[in-house]
């Protein structure tokens, strides 16, 4: 393929040019357009590795018709994700090795590029007391261990889990609600525990979607004693409330459920503090029918992948006023969650594959054409944004977005879609 030229002029006859030559970044800096590069305008865009997504529903293998692993990656790509994280709760569960295997391989033959690395479940089956061979996982290519979606609720089943996780070093991401006196799950129940038992088994623990001020002040106290958990935040819990659930109906049932302007104001601040190790969209993708039934009877869950850098930005910008809530986003979806896995994340420098996310600022809308899941469970449609995904690129592969947000292959990078 030809070259592929991101060129950004700037002022005072300078610019700022990044060359692509076989998936590969060549140059960073001013550039002489060649013959045959495929040169690209991106006056205005803002560069930045492409995402990591932490907390990712792809359906496959058994809810097929929700999401299979080829349309998740075409809405990750949308969104200028180049890497996610998808959760066991599949049917039936991802907890043995072939099943770890099939995902992997079926990533490398459909995902155009996204690398998808696989949670295991932490038992085997929903229900279960037996454990899963979290070694083989692990070698399987397991990227941590999970309960979501299947909580699990005995304190000692949990606390084995724990000390399995840490024998075999690999990481426990939970989903840790419990009920509480009043019968609903309670979030800083459960988050005591795990950071209880992370301190006493030495398992490296993560907390999945926190959404109570509660929850995020019990971690914070624990990390101060040196338990070794890191969390996570949805935009969904930094953007709605409970009360945007009337007017949502089943489109804002998720699980933790929206909560208070409290909790939402209280999690905003932690995330622009650096508190919080990493931003995830917790991608949930549901039927039309499903959605459609009354609020108690529909299943949680809501799309985010495709415009999610776009509204946990405004949810920061909302709250802070000041550029550098674009900084923290940025590393609140790149090298924060890459830290939690505790490996390093694409890097913008010469030698190193061309995984990049561009986005361009402006006052726009969240539209359904920026949507491309099989699924359109989407709560942010009509929400005034700042800024849009509008190009990634994934090694010799590159897609953009036109005027209205719908993504198409760049021509002449290679896209094989």
């Amino acid at each position: 393929m030809s070259r592929l030229v991101l060129h950004e002029p700037l002022s005072a006859g300078m610019d700022r040019t990044i060359v692509i030559e076989d998936g590969v970044i060549a140059s960073i800096g001013r550039h002489a357009p060649q013959p045959g590069d495929r040169v690209v305008d991106c006056t205005g865009k803002w560069i930045t590795p492409a995402l990591l997504d932490l907390h990712v529903h792809l359906r496959e293998p058994g809810q097929e018709h929700k999401e299979d692993i080829e349309t998740g990656c075409r809405d990750a790509i949308a969104g200028g994700v180049g890497a996610l994280c998808c959760m066991p709760n599949t049917e039936p569960l991802a907890f043995e090795p072939a099943t770890i295997d099939h995902i992997i391989r079926r990533a490398t033959e459909v995902g155009r590029g996204v690398k998808v690395m696989p949670v295991a479940a932490a038992v085997k089956g929903r229900g279960s007391s037996q454990l899963s061979d979290y070694r083989a996982l692990r070698d399987a290519g397991a990227a941590m261990i999970s309960d979501d979606g299947f909580t699990i609720s005995d304190e000692g089943l949990l606390r084995e889990c724990l000390a399995q996780c840490a024998e075999v070093g690999i990481t426990f991401a939970g989903h840790f609600e419990l009920p509480g006196p009043d019968g609903l799950p309670n979030e800083p129940i459960a988050v005591e525990r795990a950071c209880r038992l992370a301190a006493a088994t030495g398992a490296r623990v993560h907390i999945s979607h926190v959404s109570t001020a509660e929850g995020a002040g019990i971690i914070l106290d624990a990390r101060e004693d040196g338990a070794p958990i890191t969390w996570e935040i949805c935009p969904h819990h930094l953007l709605l409330t409970e009360d945007d659930i009337e007017r949502l109906g089943a489109q804002g049932k998720v699980a933790p459920r929206l909560k208070t302007r409290r909790d939402t104001e209280a999690l905003l601040q932690h995330a622009i503090d650096g508190e919080v190790d990493a931003l995830v969209s917790d991608h949930a993708p549901h039927t039309d029918s499903e959605k459609s039934r009354p609020f108690d009877q529909a299943p949680p869950g809501m799309l985010g992948m495709g415009c999610m850098m776009s509204v946990s930005h405004k949810a920061l910008w909302d709250k802070a006023a000041d550029p550098d809530a674009w900084l923290r986003a940025v590393e609140l979806w790149t090298d924060g969650p890459w830290s939690v896995l505790g490996a390093e994340g694409p890097k913008i420098e010469v030698g190193a594959e061309a995984r990049l996310a561009l986005f361009e600022f402006g006052e726009t809308t969240v539209r359904p054409e920026w949507i491309h899941s099989r699924s359109s469970n989407c709560p942010y449609l009509g929400v005034p944004v700042l800024l849009k995904p509008w190009m990634t690129v994934l090694g010799r592969r590159a897609w953009r977005r036109d005027s209205l947000g719908r993504l198409a292959p760049l021509e002449g990078t290679g896209d094989r879609s």
